[in-house]
């Protein structure tokens, strides 16, 4: 099997994934660290937000500006992500190719050694983090959970988790929570930091027109990390739905109905039975052809927008409709409607045929995007599965309307979400 990244353990839980490949103009890096969803989401969320307002030798956002502008306009981000129960921080690079620039530089390796500049040497103030800076990025974080209210789909898929898995780590929001936001202080703060850069896993990958060799000795070079800690990550547990569904419906004021299924399917990622389970949730509402698409919002008109989506790390499968608040239910029971079609086999071929076809295509598309391709491989390597595109590709294809019908079998409703009009 033809992986699609070479792999190097550079320091204890510090993975370098190469992939050298003259297709894109830029070379892109992106670090991952990865921790347990648990009670410390919210000071992990915080962390790259501090860390990109300055560093030790570039104490201001203007002045990392100014850096980025000298490295020929080279691109940092950051984003805190939900990868099943793990809560994963990543910064990512993206360096013009030298072979492109007027003057011949060394530009890839002084952009990473920036970006360790960002991850590794955060400015402070007297051993801690700035309070000022601390300040700012609380009230901006406050802001952006507490404003989540105002889109209606984000708010509505959040509560559907709460509910759903109230007692396991899914639940907990990325991005952490307002109470423990403001208990945190720049001191303790910093600690933390200091723990989590020195046990955290990390993975790098890089992916460009590179020497593989040359980028292995400089990325050892460095990113000599203080590796004194250990941190285990734990994998995404399945739990079984409940013997009577669960049933929450919230009011507020609003215009159109959001109508959220929560379904279980106890299939884990690198299970067989998730590549019927991916055909499954994508026949059922993943494209414009599917049968929530065709009959639910088309035919009934009982829609504005209707999918359904899986979560395949945690086995969770989810249906989201935006809804008149008078007609929910009515929506409700032909949704129902529709997962029981698909359990009892009624998949015509060419719900089949285009589903598959449809679910290639996208397949095909990561290798048009080097930063997909990376954050392909990235979930993989999390769950422990050693998929390609091509794997998965060939799987999918080779994947019969018996065995989609026998997998669809074991989803089960857990959760039905409603958030809906105080005026119905």
């Amino acid at each position: 099997m033809l992986l699609l990244f070479e792999t190097f353990e550079i320091l204890p839980s510090v993975t370098l994934h190469l992939r050298q490949t003259a297709k894109f103009k830029t070379n892109t890096v992106k670090v991952f660290i990865s921790r347990n969803l648990d009670s410390d989401a919210t000071q992990n969320a915080i962390l790259p937000f501090l860390l990109r307002r300055g560093t030790t030798k570039h104490r201001t956002m203007s002045a990392i500006v100014k850096r980025l502008e000298n490295l020929y306009g080279t691109l940092i981000g950051t984003e805190v992500l939900k990868a099943g129960e793990q809560q994963v921080i990543e910064f990512s690079l993206e360096v013009p190719n030298e072979k492109f620039l007027p003057v011949k530089v060394n530009l890839f390796t002084s952009a990473l050694s920036f970006l360790k500049e960002i991850i590794t040497s955060p400015v402070t103030d007297n051993g801690s983090f700035r309070e000022d800076y601390l300040k700012t990025e609380v009230e901006t974080m406050r802001r952006f959970i507490e404003g989540m209210i105002n889109d209606k789909a984000a708010y509505a898929t959040e509560q559907l988790f709460r509910h759903m898995c109230h007692d396991e780590p899914f639940s907990i929001y990325e991005y952490g929570d307002v109470a423990t936001l403001k208990t945190l202080d720049a001191h303790s703060l910093y600690q933390h930091y200091q723990n989590f850069l020195a046990s955290s896993p990390i993975d790098i990958y890089v992916s460009g027109d590179i020497s593989p060799s040359r980028t292995l000795r400089s990325v050892k070079r460095i990113f000599s990390l203080d590796r004194s800690g250990h941190y285990h990550l734990k994998g995404s547990q399945m739990h079984p739905a409940p013997v009577q569904v669960r049933r929450v419906v919230e009011e507020t004021e609003l215009s159109q109905a959001r109508l959220l299924l929560g379904l279980r399917t106890n299939i884990a990622y690198c299970d067989e039975a998730s590549y019927p389970l991916v055909l499954a949730t994508a026949i059922l509402g993943g494209f414009p052809h599917s049968k929530l698409f065709r009959i639910v919002r088309e035919k009934a008109l009982l829609a504005y927008s209707v999918h359904s989506y899986l979560i395949r790390p945690k086995g969770v499968m989810t249906i989201y409709a935006g809804v008149d608040p008078a007609k929910a239910q009515e929506a409700e029971t032909l949704i129902l409607r529709q997962i029981d079609e698909l359990k009892e086999g009624n998949i015509s071929n060419f719900e089949l045929e285009s589903t598959k076809k449809s679910i290639v295509d996208d397949l095909h598309a990561i290798s048009d995007s080097a930063s997909r391709e990376i954050n392909f491989a990235f979930v993989n390597k999390l769950n422990h599965c050693a998929e390609t595109p091509q794997t998965v590709i060939e799987k999918i294809l080779s994947t019969t309307k018996e065995q989609i019908t026998e997998t669809a079998r074991k989803i089960q409703l857990d959760t039905i979400y409603l958030l809906t009009s105080k005026k119905v």
